[in-house]
């Protein structure tokens, strides 16, 4: 089977997009503990070209991003090193999963397939999480973590109106922990990936810089519907559509514009569904 992976959002307010990557992808939906693969070759992987321009203020909100967000981590570096060893220097690609504190079977499953890539030193893998303020549940995390030694955990609450936190959250352990990366994918805990395709993939593109692959969400309108989990209010963001971004589920970045992106996301009005957008046009 050839297959790479999908991709969603993230956090900048500089970015331009560059030329087109056609891949085949694959993803894999979660059911009843039961992994389902299904490929679907039209989709396209295209590329996002990071530049240094001046920010576009694309919210409405007055609370800035740096204000809300509380660096660091709860886990002992001892333990960081189980994911990354040696601050990355061997490592060509980073997978960073967003997962919840209660989607332990999840983590399992990803643990029992295509997470045993990451017991080689050229790929680390890890799990970001915030706090479930639940005793019963942050025993069950921290046992979990004394096993695996797989979790890395911010100081926000995990819930979706964070997921900007948790982006933030993982650009800060990457620049931090594992600065040595060639490339950070980004990628939720009911996807599959093809870790060895996806390593062909960056050892192809491995003289590129300050560059994001994904797929392309272009002229994406909000979600107005207040029922939604997805409602963005004119008040949030007041335009009839969004920016260029690249889609969730998974999104590939090289290394080198990680400590960038952390350090000028800060500095943007803070968007609650994890896209600080970016500034942009389809060239």
């Amino acid at each position: 089977m050839s297959a790479s992976f999908l991709q969603r959002k993230l956090c900048t307010a500089t970015v331009r997009v560059s030329h087109v990557i056609l891949v085949i992808i694959v993803l894999a939906v979660f059911v009843t503990h039961t992994i389902f693969v299904y490929s679907r070759e039209s989709l396209e992987i295209q590329s996002i070209l990071v530049k240094d321009e001046r920010n576009q203020v694309i919210t409405t909100s007055k609370v800035a991003t740096k204000d809300l967000y509380e660096r660091g981590h709860f886990n002992d570096p001892v333990t960081f090193a189980r994911i990354c060893d040696e601050s990355g220097a061997s490592v060509n690609l980073l997978i960073l999963i967003t997962s919840a504190p209660s989607r332990q079977d999840h983590r399992m499953a990803i643990r029992q397939t295509w997470g045993h890539f990451g017991t080689r030193r050229d790929v680390g893998i890890g799990f970001m999480l915030g706090n479930s303020r639940d005793p019963a549940t942050e025993e069950q995390l921290s046992a979990e973590n004394h096993l695996y030694g797989d979790l890395i955990r911010g100081h926000f609450d995990d819930a979706y109106l964070n997921l900007t936190l948790k982006t933030l959250s993982m650009l800060e352990w990457t620049a931090s922990h594992c600065s040595g990366a060639k490339y950070l994918l980004k990628t939720d805990d009911d996807m599959f990936v093809n870790v060895p395709r996806l390593l062909d993939f960056v050892r192809e593109k491995s003289g590129e810089k300050r560059t994001i692959y994904g797929r392309l969400a272009e002229r994406w309108p909000p979600v107005r519907d207040e029922k939604s989990k997805y409602f963005v209010s004119l008040e949030e963001f007041s335009a009839a559509r969004y920016p260029t971004f690249t889609t969730g589920p998974a999104y590939l970045l090289t290394a080198d514009i990680i400590p960038e992106l952390f350090s000028k996301a800060l500095e943007m009005p803070f968007f609650q569904d994890g896209r600080c957008l970016p500034d942009g046009d389809r060239r």
